[in-house]
């Protein structure tokens, strides 16, 4: 499963859940909210989304979209 970060570029997981971790021990007193979702759309196909954004609180956000 590979995700693009528009900071990043492409990753795997692994090299995904590393930069998370990275990004929170940034400021690790900081406040976090980490937000999962998907989506879909049907054409000829479906096609499927997933979004995983890490929300500093009060402090900006690191996204990443898998699809």
């Amino acid at each position: 499963m590979d995700f693009a970060s528009p900071s990043k570029g492409k990753m795997n997981f692994e090299e995904m859940m590393e930069d998370i971790l990275n990004y929170i021990k940034g400021l690790p007193c900081s406040s976090y909210k980490i937000v999962v979702g998907t989506d879909s759309q049907v054409r000829r196909e479906t096609c499927f989304v997933t979004a995983v954004i890490v929300h500093r609180r009060g402090k900006g956000a690191r996204f990443f979209i898998e699809s």
